[in-house]
């Protein structure tokens, strides 16, 4: 006697055998060919300063490269980031192009509303800056390398306060070469190496606020130099790799003089009274809360 399947049976088996074959389709997929097709997010930013600084999502898939984080900017603002880039010991080695907006210059393109530029030196600030915030963001390099014509020196005819960037000296961003103007703060000598032009007292009774304080859990340094009696110059750094993220003239209370304002970005420096700490604090909604902690002085 013939046995037949009905029709759910058939529906059963069919659905089964597609169960199956869909199984066995993943399985000969590799895990770099499953990581190749999916999709990520990085983030892109663009400005000089941290206060200034904007973002965009870009999605990617395959591994997150320098010149992919370089093409996701060419695309926001409307600029010329051609790149190449390349391992260097301590981080990244990026290579600008000839015909990048950064050496070429403006043409006569439309510029972006939010991407408008009316001189070559702010253009070249916000390319170099907004290059270096998207790498050390993504990538977290320890060192970021600019360069231009396949690794000489990036340099410009014009451009204030330096127009030279030297091959083995990381760029540090704007911030820092602005606040070195002159002879302020730290000081790179002929080394490349940086030496402190912090001025003492020598015994006056003024409170020891001037030195280097750091704190390794944040990831930050602080570098205190110029002290007087009404203030001193402060710097806050990235421990991994010394771009300045935020520098500026911080006034000490007259009433007590182990408390100072950075009064353009409500935070406060409070100074320990055995002079050996440094508590940063502000605002909890600031935009710098990432920075409020204890900072302890470096002998």
């Amino acid at each position: 006697m013939k046995k037949y399947l009905t029709i759910k049976q058939v529906s059963i088996f069919t659905a089964l055998l597609l169960t199956l074959s869909l199984l066995l389709t993943g399985c000969g997929k590799t895990g770099a060919e499953s990581e190749e097709a999916e999709t990520k997010t990085a983030t892109l930013w663009a400005g000089t300063t941290q206060s200034d600084l904007i973002s965009e999502p870009m999605e990617y898939t395959g591994e997150l490269t320098a010149e992919k984080l370089a093409k996701g900017l060419s695309e926001w603002t409307g600029l010329d980031f051609f790149v190449t880039d390349s391992d260097a010991p301590d981080g990244i080695s990026v290579d600008w192009a000839e015909n990048s907006t950064l050496i070429a210059g403006l043409d006569d393109r439309a510029q972006k509303d939010d991407f408008h530029f009316y001189d070559a030196e702010s253009l070249r600030w916000f390319m170099m800056d907004s290059l270096l915030y998207t790498l050390n963001t993504n990538l977290s390099p320890e060192n970021v390398y600019y360069t231009r014509n396949e690794g000489q020196a990036l340099t410009f005819d014009e451009l204030s306060p330096v127009s030279e960037f030297p091959t083995d000296l990381p760029y540090m961003g704007s911030v820092f070469y602005f606040s070195h103007e002159g002879g302020r703060g730290d000081l790179i000598d002929e080394n490349g190496d940086v030496t402190n032009s912090e001025s003492d007292p020598d015994d006056t009774g003024q409170p020891e606020w001037w030195g280097t304080y750091q704190n390794d859990e944040l990831g930050f340094s602080v570098i205190i130099t110029e002290y007087s009696e009404t203030g001193f110059w402060a710097e806050i750094s990235l421990l991994r790799n010394g771009s300045i993220v935020l520098a500026a003239q911080v006034d000490v209370n007259p009433e007590h003089n182990l408390y100072a304002t950075f009064g353009d970005f409500r935070i406060n420096f409070s100074l320990t009274e055995d002079f050996r700490a440094v508590e940063i604090m502000g605002y909890e909604d600031s935009e710098w809360a990432h920075l409020f902690g204890t900072y302890t002085k470096l002998e």
